[in-house]
């Protein structure tokens, strides 16, 4: 990647840097129609769901004028588990301080991972882990994604719903190669289980396609943990 001038990000000629993007929204399950995949949720289930208090993941703040004075090395130990379990990003990142917010940071990842061959960005997808799904059972998710599947009532489900997430995790695995993946902290448990049915629909390229965007979410919300 062809090294810009300072706090410019790649590709900048089809994105400013500095300018604002929106913080995206958590879904409203109010607003959601019935599926029509064939999968439909029973809405019932969603009635043993009991509220989840679920704690902020320790982590160190740290202001953004100290960001762009760290070496290489702390840059990556701080911010490479923004993308998940995908350093590289990271490290492609360093170079392109200062940053004149946590917004072209943001920004400049973003086009870091745009501008990765599709074979990194399928291993990137592949990276996250399924949403209550095995590792989350057995305690190996990273803190980051335990604390997001913990904030989205994931972490407690009754048997029948852990039964049924694991149907949709099959189904949406075995069709496209890859977990679903969503901004769990954006969503709960009943926009999460209607967008894996929706979705399993969706042609694989679509697919691709929002799980980058939905990364590019949870990035976001990992960014705003660590930057005062």
């Amino acid at each position: 990647m062809a090294k810009h001038s300072q706090g410019r990000a790649p590709n900048a000629e089809r994105r400013t840097p500095n300018a604002k993007r929106q913080t995206p929204t958590p879904a409203r399950i109010e607003s959601a129609h019935p599926s029509s995949s064939a999968f439909p949720l029973a809405h019932h289930l969603l009635k043993e769901i009991k509220h989840v208090t679920s704690h902020r993941m320790s982590q160190t703040k740290h202001p953004l004028e100290n960001v762009n004075q760290m070496d290489e090395s702390t840059f990556v130990s701080v911010f490479g588990a923004v993308y998940e379990h995908s350093p590289w990003v990271a490290e492609a990142t360093w170079p392109y301080r200062p940053f004149a917010s946590l917004d072209t940071l943001h920004a400049v990842m973003d086009e870091v991972v745009e501008g990765a061959g599709q074979s990194r960005k399928l291993t990137l997808i592949k990276a996250h882990p399924e949403l209550a799904g095995r590792l989350a059972r057995s305690g190996q998710l990273t803190a980051e994604s335990h604390s997001e599947q913990a904030k989205a009532g994931l972490t407690s489900l009754p048997e029948n719903l852990t039964k049924r997430m694991l149907e949709l995790n099959n189904s949406y695995q075995a069709k496209f190669g890859f977990p679903f993946i969503i901004c769990a902290r954006l969503n709960n448990v009943g926009t999460i289980l209607r967008a894996m049915e929706d979705r399993l629909s969706n042609p694989s390229e679509i697919e691709f396609e929002t799980a980058l965007r939905e990364i590019s979410k949870i990035a976001r919300l990992r960014l705003a943990d660590i930057i005062i």
